[in-house]
């Protein structure tokens, strides 16, 4: 069959955000979770909004002074890196 639009299927914007969020898991735990959890934290995703990933930190990384940093220098450049260089990350309060 030839292709034309009509025979191309464009991703419905809801599966285009639910392979996007299994993405972002997917990395979070295959990634980054292992080396936070060698620290004594934890981290969760929360919710993906957008470009928006909302991420829970916990255990040691609660009180952590490099906590910031470690998003924004180690798990957002590496999101960016490998599923969309628009995610910006933020820590859930």
């Amino acid at each position: 069959m030839p292709h034309t639009a009509e025979t191309e299927k464009t991703p419905a914007p809801e599966e285009s955000a639910s392979s996007m969020l299994a993405a972002i898991r997917k990395f979070l735990d295959q990634d980054v979770r292992p080396y936070i959890l060698a620290d004594g934290g934890d981290i969760e995703l929360v919710t993906v909004d957008g470009n928006k990933v909302l991420v829970k930190l916990m255990g040691a990384c609660v009180a952590c002074p490099s906590a910031m940093q470690t998003l924004q220098q180690g798990v957002q450049e590496r999101l960016q890196a490998k599923i969309s260089a628009d995610l910006v990350v933020e820590r859930q309060n």
